[in-house]
């Protein structure tokens, strides 16, 4: 049902450490880290990603004489044939080892229609500042994450056996663990890869803007357009989709918010394992007195769904399509970080249950729309490995 076609990559050359080149995603990016990146070297995918001029009449003018230099400087190397290019990421989620494989290709985009399915709302102003960049520089700079349905592992086999040329190996930046990177010049797997996906969907896991900007692009140009991805199976035991928590700003400590909503709530000592295997899909923490309130609720296949409508909508009258609601909620991938932004601001903060990517696509298949920030699937996938000169 898709085009997944093979793709001759621009990436660095060989004699390139990438651990100083490859960058997390752009949109993940806090300043702090940018620095980092940008002393890592002058050569780092953000110098691409995340390098906006504001002195200048168009804020990525200056991208594409970038792409040039690095071209004329020997640091770029666009590849005479198409391949498939594997990544393999080994990580540590909750004290486990796990390892997730997958890799790159050129997706089909044709005029007005996708055959690949999203499963979050997007935000028209973040489209339009990554179209800009991709007018100027006719370029996919950072892929997106797909996610191949996979119920009888046939992908996650394939997958398994592929053997990388030249691979290699380093420490990425963010998670301080190990990622493998090579060229995929089996013809076998090719072909194999490419019939997979003749009658199988794909999930948009994370990039649903850069792939919005995809679509925009090829409308605008009057073409086909193409989106760089990086694809993963959904039998992949390496693939991790965990959940993002909620902090409201609330004038009331959750104490006292929940003093007439007792009959919704249930109280419990303060326990994430506890939380974890219980049915309710969203809890409220009260971080003072070191208790937390489960949802009454019967388990819900949409843990975002649940709290959107009892809790914006019903409890606290959130109007999540305006902007001044939108700031009132905050998202949080890590535990320590709301309990701090819970003590340090006046806000209410509560952890939802993480969903199963096989719900995700029943879901998304009926054609429905999860609410922003419903997944979070880690690690994310690097900017840097492999870039896409449309024009080439």
């Amino acid at each position: 049902m898709a085009t997944v076609l093979p793709f001759c990559a621009t990436r660095y050359q060989d004699s390139i450490a990438l651990d100083k080149v490859t960058a997390p995603p752009y949109d993940v990016l806090q300043p702090k880290m940018i620095e980092i990146l940008r002393a890592q070297s002058p050569y780092n995918a953000v110098y691409l990603s995340k390098n906006k001029n504001k002195n200048l009449p168009h804020p990525y003018a200056h991208i594409p004489d970038i792409l040039k230099t690095w071209h004329a400087e020997k640091v770029l190397q666009t590849d005479a044939k198409p391949f498939y290019y594997y990544a393999e990421d080994t990580f540590t989620f909750e004290g486990l080892s796990k390892t997730r494989k997958g890799f790159f290709a050129l997706i089909e985009i044709q005029k007005g229609e996708t055959k690949i399915i999203p499963h979050e709302h997007t935000l028209k102003k973040h489209i339009q500042d990554r179209l800009h960049l991709m007018d100027q520089t006719n370029a996919h700079l950072s892929p997106i994450f797909l996610i191949g349905d996979d119920p009888e592992q046939t992908l996650y086999n394939i997958i398994s056996s592929i053997t990388p040329s030249t691979p290699q190996t380093f420490k990425r930046i963010d998670t301080g663990e190990e990622q493998t990177f090579g060229t995929i010049t089996d013809l076998k797997i090719q072909q194999q890869i490419q019939s997979y996906f003749e009658n199988h969907d794909l999930l948009i896991a994370d990039g649903h803007h850069r792939f919005k900007t995809a679509l925009e692009y090829a409308n605008t140009h009057n073409t086909t357009s193409h989106v760089l991805a990086f694809i993963a199976s959904s039998a992949d035991p390496g693939l991790v989709l965990s959940s993002i928590h909620r902090a409201i700003k609330h004038e009331k400590s959750a104490y006292a918010w929940i003093q007439d909503k007792m009959d919704l709530f249930t109280p419990q000592p303060l326990s994430k394992d506890f939380f974890e295997q219980s049915d309710t899909p969203f809890a409220l923490l009260d971080y003072t007195h070191q208790i937390m309130y489960l949802y009454k609720t019967p388990a819900s296949k949409t843990p975002t769904i649940s709290f959107e409508k009892n809790i914006i909508e019903n409890q606290m009258q959130i109007d999540l399509r305006t902007s001044q609601g939108q700031n009132q909620v905050k998202f949080f991938k890590h535990d320590q970080d709301l309990q701090n932004y819970c003590q340090q601001k006046q806000a209410l903060g509560f952890w939802l249950k993480a969903m199963k990517i096989e719900d995700v696509f029943d879901i998304c298949k009926r054609g429905e729309i999860l609410p922003q920030k419903s997944t979070y699937f880690f690690p994310k996938v690097l900017d840097g490995l492999v870039y896409c000169e449309l024009q080439q």
